[in-house]
């Protein structure tokens, strides 16, 4: 458990909590917050943004290419496919196992690794795979 107050109504503080080493390899992990006021009347309580992850916490979030076609169009078997990766975490990665699914008329797994540059927390990058 762990108590800590940051910031006040005039400063407000951001504050990032690492919870790692308390929750690291459970099967489920609660957080709760507690308020109490030292007399104040209830004055003094905002919480606001808070986001929970699992780091790294990315995934493939846009299809960039190929472009989708009309009902009489067809893709062909040399296609270029991009996706766009999002790092919905807060630290910056990059080694991202990615891979694609294709089914349908052709049926196909593509598997490639971004190895870019860093992704910041919050950033996306594109990526390309590797011709069959």
């Amino acid at each position: 458990m762990k108590k800590l107050t940051r910031g006040s109504l005039a400063a407000p503080q951001d504050t990032t909590f690492d919870i790692t080493a308390i929750a690291a390899n459970q099967a489920n992990v609660q957080v709760r917050f507690r308020y109490t006021d030292g007399g104040q009347a209830g004055r003094y309580w905002y919480l606001d943004d808070i986001v929970l992850y699992s780091n790294p916490d990315v995934g493939v979030s846009k299809l960039i290419l190929p472009n989708y076609l009309g009902c009489a169009q067809s893709y062909g078997a040399t296609e270029t496919v991009t996706v766009q990766i999002t790092n919905y975490s807060f630290e910056p990665i990059t080694n991202i196992p990615v891979t694609c699914e294709i089914t349908g008329g052709t049926t196909a797994t593509l598997t490639g690794t971004y190895t870019g540059p860093l992704i910041p927390g919050g950033a996306t990058a594109n990526f390309t795979f590797p011709l069959l």
